[in-house]
């Protein structure tokens, strides 16, 4: 059994909130690849958070068997964190029919709020958890749904979108991911991970086929091999302009690539093909989109795309 109980209903807290928020691992300096806003700035470190269960603070589930943690962080500071808590019953083809939400010195969450899910079939659906949340300089709103498959590691998939305000400045997008597991990837089920949404997000793009089809992803690091995939919504632009060069620096031709709901939830890139490209002929392929006032221009670009001669 993962976690050890005494009395019926009562995880026994052994450490303060505070020792629970000590980080076991560091965090890792990444590159963005456009000019934030100044607030996005200084939150543009991934962060690899490693998490101590035993410390977590009590909490009362009406079926206690069973608790599998994971965290969500949301800025820079040590308490902004998430902790999303699953309790349930033991077992591998169990699902959780809890969730708990606790975030440190949250006003409204500061003590873990629990969540009665709706199951459908093998998931448990917990919907529209609302978060209003601030760090340096800037406030979130999150209004996440998670859904909660059964086994060990569960299958989790969160689809939350994130409201960035920053002054009068005002942009959201739909934030979406599917952690590979709840703990740290070893058998020390007493450790758990965070996953970070802070960082610049990566504008992915490849060209296939014959060379003149494209296909484009918005994504962030989550700080481990998951990533967030990212759909832009108010605020932002739902288009990622492409322009194409050849090699005398001219430019051939300028097309769109739409960011459709669609698509983004298939998990699969956004496409475009292109028209008026000169066969065995070597081109540069430039992708922008802009993100809003807090991530602003994001940019990609496949160096060279060469179309084949044909037979």
């Amino acid at each position: 059994m993962w976690l050890q109980m005494v009395p019926v209903f009562l995880l026994t807290v052994r450490l303060s909130a505070q020792e629970a928020l000590k980080k076991t691992d560091a965090t890792l300096p990444v590159a963005g690849n456009q000019a934030m806003h100044p607030a996005a700035e200084t939150n543009s470190t991934v962060f690899r958070d490693i998490y101590d269960w035993s410390a977590m603070p009590t909490v009362r589930a009406k079926n206690p068997e069973e608790f599998r943690p994971i965290g969500l962080r949301y800025g820079p500071q040590t308490n902004d964190i998430a902790f999303l808590i699953f309790a349930g019953r033991k077992g591998v083809a169990k699902i959780p029919d809890e969730m708990f939400l606790y975030i440190p010195g949250h006003p409204q969450y500061n003590i873990p709020k629990s969540f009665r899910c709706k199951q459908v079939e093998t998931t448990a659906l917990f919907s529209k958890v609302a978060i209003s949340i601030q760090s340096s300089g800037f406030t979130r709103e999150i209004l996440a749904d998670i859904k909660h498959g059964w086994g060990y590691p569960s299958n989790i998939d969160i689809e939350m979108t994130v409201t960035t305000l920053v002054g009068k400045d005002r942009a959201s997008m739909l934030f979406s991911m599917a952690p590979e597991n709840e703990a740290t990837g070893n058998e020390d089920r007493a450790k758990f991970r965070s996953y970070s949404m802070l960082g610049a997000p990566k504008l992915g793009l490849r060209a296939f086929g014959d060379g003149t089809q494209l296909s484009a992803t918005l994504a962030l690091s989550s700080g481990w091999s998951t990533r967030w995939f990212l759909l832009p919504l108010q605020g932002m632009e739902k288009e990622i302009a492409v322009t194409v060069i050849d090699s005398s620096g001219a430019v051939v031709e300028t097309t769109k690539m739409v960011t459709t709901l669609k698509t983004f939830r298939q998990m699969e890139g956004w496409t475009g093909s292109l028209k008026n490209l000169k066969k065995d002929q070597r081109y540069t392929v430039k992708a922008k989109i802009n993100l809003g006032p807090w991530y602003r221009d994001v940019t990609a670009e496949v160096v060279t795309l060469l179309v084949p001669q044909s037979p």
